[in-house]
């Protein structure tokens, strides 16, 4: 009897043990997505480490909305492996882990300017602010930032001197309407405007109505209103001019025409982006197109800024026509005054919750992962963070420490009812598989006493029958 309910037991272990097995290769492979470990890693996409930034506003006046400059030093980032300058991308987050809009300059600099562009940086107040550095296969859309102290000027140039058959597109990212337009403003934001040919707002009770107006023998103008439902979300404006029409078009929704048979007149001016009334809007990308031959004849996608001068409080950056010659200037006025940064030291170990922080423009990272480690909903961590965080030792040793010695427990017990190694074993491994799958142990770590288990079994099999 005895032999037989060992035989029994026998059965049930191996076939419990399958199925653990099969059970965390179909995890391992299929939901799991393994820790970043390096800038230039080729795992799945993740944010491989945090650097935190405490920002201090010693002025006498609210930041919210208005960019900061910091200075980091990023060549010692990528000597070290943590960045890569030419794949990686970034997130930006505040303490709520909302997305905080920022752009990157001169990349490989030891200075490296940082422009962000803080919601809730109170006169008087420090926050802390979450930077994210991975590796991915797509990146995040920048864009230049216009707070009432910025400006860009493009020279003239007969690709940008438009009569017909174009279309304008210009995208941008309102991150605060109330910013943008306060109910008791009657401004007239500009976000492109060559005199021929002007895309601009009027604001009116809170309300965006977005104009476009054409000059030639006849001049044309053409209105809509955005959705201010849809704060700091991204739009798309396009304005089409064929033969016998003017099209103007929000998020590829016609809102507007107007049958004209003209044609625009030239002229010797610049093409002016955004303008000091335009604030609390990020234009990510300006192009025209010939709706002729299908044909870009300028695009700006705002992807290289690099620093041409920086004597306060005026700063200034060049830009590239991504496939012509007709570069462009970005002009910030900043006062630095009063504004204290310092940088901590990158952290690998990221164990905060980050599942919010997605693409900063709404879109620009779609199907980019984060750590499954941060997923708010995974119910391991709200009970483990805590002690590893009490225990105050780095945070791969922590955890290991602790589903290990849940493992043995779980094993010990085990052993008491059910005196099979096998038994013993899955119960070990349980833990230790669940904080690999949740990101919180890397995966080695498992296969490591998986190995161990089984190499210590067959030795004590092997000393049983010896």
């Amino acid at each position: 009897m005895n032999n037989l309910l060992a035989q029994n037991f026998k059965v049930i272990g191996s076939s419990l043990f399958l199925l653990f097995s099969i059970m965390f290769l179909y995890f391992s492979f299929f939901i799991f997505n393994p820790n970043c470990l390096s800038a230039d890693s080729t795992l799945p996409s993740n944010y491989c480490f945090v650097q935190n930034v405490t920002i201090t506003n010693n002025k006498n006046t609210d930041m919210s909305y208005k960019s900061i400059r910091l200075t980091k030093d990023t060549q010692t980032l990528i000597q070290s492996g943590i960045v890569d300058n030419s794949i990686n991308t970034y997130s930006l987050t505040n303490p709520s882990l909302n997305n905080i809009e920022f752009v990157f300059t001169n990349f490989n600099d030891i200075a490296s300017p940082l422009w962000i562009v803080p919601t809730n940086l109170n006169a008087s107040n420090s926050v802390i602010y979450s930077l994210y550095y991975g590796t991915n296969s797509e990146f995040r859309d920048p864009g230049l930032y216009f707070d009432g102290l910025s400006s860009a000027t493009i020279g003239d140039s007969n690709d940008l001197d438009l009569t017909d058959n174009f279309n304008i597109i210009v995208d941008i990212n309102p991150l605060k309407f109330s910013e943008t337009c306060p109910a008791t403003s009657s401004d007239f934001p500009s976000l492109l405007n060559k005199t021929s040919y002007h895309i601009y707002f009027y604001c009116q009770n809170g309300t965006i109505n977005v104009f476009a107006t054409l000059t030639g023998s006849s001049p044309v103008s053409l209105t809509g209103v955005l959705n201010t439902n849809l704060e700091n979300k991204n739009f798309q404006i396009k304005v089409v001019k064929k033969t016998s029409i003017v099209e103007l078009y929000i998020n590829d929704i016609l809102v507007d025409s107007s049958a004209t048979t003209f044609t625009l007149s030239t002229n010797n001016d610049p093409l002016l982006i955004g303008n000091t009334n335009l604030k609390g809007v990020v234009i990510r990308n300006v192009s025209i197109e010939n709706n002729l031959t299908n044909l870009q004849t300028a695009t700006y996608t705002f992807n290289n800024l690099q620093e041409t001068s920086s004597s306060v409080p005026n700063y200034n950056y060049s830009f590239n026509d991504s496939i012509g010659s007709n570069n462009g200037v970005y002009s910030k006025n900043y006062d630095s005054s009063g504004i204290v940064f310092t940088f901590a030291n990158p952290d690998s170990e990221i164990i905060q919750f980050i599942d919010q922080i997605a693409d900063v423009s709404g879109k620009a990272l779609t199907g980019v992962n984060t750590l499954t480690s941060t997923n708010a909903f995974n119910p391991i961590v709200p009970v483990v963070e805590p002690v590893a965080q009490g225990i105050k030792l780095p945070t791969a040793i922590t955890y290991t420490v602790l589903f290990s010695v849940i493992g043995l427990l779980i094993a010990t017990g085990l052993n008491s009812f059910f005196p099979n190694p096998i038994f013993s074993i899955v119960g070990f491994l349980i833990p230790i598989s669940l904080g690999s799958i949740s990101g919180l142990l890397p995966i080695s770590i498992f296969w490591i006493f998986l190995l161990i288990s089984i190499a210590g079994w067959g030795v004590l099999n092997w000393s049983r029958n010896r």
